[in-house]
C-alpha cells in the first residue's frame, strides 16, 4: 500500500503571531543537535504575509515520523531516520499559496548524507501526483527543506530565495 502526503486542510481565520501549529519531536534525547532555522524562516514569512488578508493555517494531521518516512521514501535512503530533532508546519495563504518546512537537526556527517542524496536525486519536487516543489537551506547539524505546491507564487519565490 503506498502512502501518500496527503495535506488536510482546516481553515482557521487568526493572526499570524503565535497560532501557526509547529509540530516538534526529539527523536534521539542523548543527541546534543537542535533545530534553531524554523524560526528564522517564520520570522521572513510573517514580514511577507503581514501584508496578505484573509489568512487561513493549516492544521496538518501529519506526524513527525510520517515526514520522516516519506523523505525517507521520496529519497530513496533511510538517512533521515537518524534526525535528532524534528521541527516542522504546513501553511495556505487566501487559498493560493502553500509553503511548508520541515527542521532536521543531525550530526554533520548524517546531514551531509542527507543533503547528498538529495542533490544526487537531481530533482527540485517531490516524487507526489501535485508538483511539490522544494528547497534545502543547509547549516552545520541542521537542514532545512522548504516546499510548496504553489512554487511560482511570488511570495514563495522571495522565500525559496531566502
Amino acid at each position: 500500500m503506498k502512502r501518500i502526503l496527503v495535506i488536510t486542510i482546516i481553515l482557521i481565520t487568526v493572526s499570524y503571531a503565535k497560532s501557526q501549529e509547529i509540530k516538534s519531536e526529539i527523536l534521539n534525547s542523548e543527541c546534543k543537535y537542535k533545530t534553531t532555522l524554523l524560526d528564522s524562516v517564520l520570522s521572513k514569512f510573517q514580514s511577507i504575509a503581514s501584508q496578505i488578508k484573509d489568512t487561513a493555517y493549516v492544521d496538518n494531521k501529519i506526524s513527525v515520523k510520517e515526514r520522516i518516512a516519506f523523505l525517507n521514501k521520496d529519497f530513496n535512503t533511510s538517512n533521515f531516520s537518524k534526525a535528532c530533532e524534528i521541527r516542522c508546519t504546513d501553511f495556505f495563504l487566501k487559498n493560493t499559496l502553500h509553503l511548508g518546512i520541515i527542521d532536521i537537526a543531525l550530526g554533520e556527517i548524517d546531514k551531509d548524507r542527507c543533503v547528498e542524496v538529495i542533490k544526487n536525486v537531481k530533482r527540485q519536487n517531490f516524487k507526489t501526483k501535485v508538483l511539490t516543489r522544494f528547497k534545502i537551506i543547509e547549516k552545520p547539524n541542521e537542514l532545512v527543506i522548504m516546499y510548496s505546491e504553489t512554487p511560482f507564487n511570488s511570495t514563495v519565490e522571495k522565500l525559496f530565495s531566502f
